[in-house]
């Protein structure tokens, strides 16, 4: 379980931009589950997301995962426990390295690195299993830049790379944002069969309200850094969520 706790955060503080965004939140999201966060920008979604991924740090409060409380671990450690795909395509991967580079380096993340290759032949058959998944080809074009892939490719290729050391939790920040709708579709499809099959704990940031109903167990909906809406998505259809969304947007 991933569990936050009098969860605080205040940017430029002692300034004139000074800014709550967090003031003793809780939140618990249940392991295997999938968490739609949802709401107008400047409603704290990426600022939440930052402080679970590690990119920066609470003022107070704990997040803890599975009991461990990793709210003042360093991102690079952090990442062991937590991976993410971001909403940029290029954010998740090295664009100047090949395609089997960028394997490789997510393969070796959190291994100490010395003088042996990066690439070890005998994980190549196991990159390409990978990526076969994906059914794009990316399998067949290792050697390519990723600079010279699309979007939605990159954006697989990200999604494959931040599950494969299978991290407790996978953020979602806006993963499909970038992307036209039907790579969208594409990419969202892969991303629900990736969490079913590791079974991964997954908060997803969007602003798609029927993704948020079609692929979360669960929305949470933030208004000015506040917890406004926390409903089953089981309980909800499309009409009420708009509703909700205009309600508390107001």
């Amino acid at each position: 379980m991933l569990e936050i706790k009098n969860l605080s955060k205040t940017f430029n503080k002692g300034t004139d931009m000074e800014r709550q965004i967090f003031k003793d939140l809780d939140l618990s999201i249940e392991e295997n589950s999938v968490l739609a966060l949802i709401g107008t920008n400047g409603c704290g979604k990426s600022t939440l997301m930052n402080l679970i991924g590690g990119n920066i740090l609470p003022d107070a409060g704990s997040i803890s995962l599975d009991g461990k409380d990793l709210s003042q671990v360093k991102e690079s450690k952090r990442s062991k426990y937590i991976g993410r795909v971001y909403q940029n395509p290029s954010m998740g991967v090295c664009p100047s390295l090949s395609i089997l580079e960028n394997m490789a380096l997510a393969d070796n993340k959190n291994k100490a690195y010395n003088l042996s290759p990066l690439i070890k032949k005998d994980k190549i058959g196991y990159y390409k299993d990978l990526l076969k998944s994906l059914d794009l080809g990316l399998e067949n074009i290792l050697d390519k830049k990723v600079y010279l892939l699309s979007g939605g490719q990159r954006q697989s290729l990200s999604l494959i790379m931040a599950a494969m050391k299978d991290p407790k939790v996978l953020l979602l920040d806006e993963h499909t944002a970038a992307l036209d709708p039907k790579t969208s579709q594409l990419v969202m499809a892969k991303t629900k069969e990736l969490i079913k099959e590791k079974s991964t704990t997954t908060i997803m940031i969007t602003h798609k309200l029927e993704d948020a109903l079609d692929y979360a167990d669960r929305v949470v909906m933030l208004k000015e850094g506040k917890i406004y809406v926390d409903q089953k998505t089981k309980d909800l259809s499309l009409d009420d969520l708009a509703s909700l969304y205009r309600e508390k947007s107001l």
